[in-house]
């Protein structure tokens, strides 16, 4: 679960991932290389965010699709097993709600200030 919400989050946010992962490409369309051997292949469309992913040593793939609409976002994605994941994100004020189900089927939600998640 943790590469799929870093990948996210470098979905959504190049510019600052960047320095964590080895990414090249353009602003629209690029590929990042992890220490552990994944590689993700990332499209920007318009509101949407396409990404997948495969493990170079273990061959295992995944994919994950976000839509951007004003403050609300949704993200859903598949693991290598098959399983599924979504979510969706809100932007009200300076707080982002989220909440949604892991690829375990597990609800999850939290909440974010510009300080901490809780």
């Amino acid at each position: 679960m943790r590469h799929f919400i870093i990948l996210a989050a470098a979905a959504l946010v190049l510019p600052a991932a960047a320095g964590a992962q080895q990414c090249s490409g353009s602003p629209t369309k690029f590929r990042c290389h992890e220490a552990d051997g994944t590689i993700s292949d990332v499209e920007i469309q318009g509101p949407f965010t396409r990404t997948k992913g495969r493990n170079a040593n273990t061959g295992e793939t995944w994919s994950q699709t976000s839509q951007k609409t004003g403050k609300l976002t949704k993200t859903t994605g598949r693991a290598a097993d098959g399983s599924k994941w979504e979510w969706t994100s809100q932007t009200i004020g300076s707080r982002t709600f989220t909440h949604g189900v892991d690829s375990r089927g597990r609800s999850f939600s939290y909440q974010c200030d510009a300080f901490r998640c809780y």
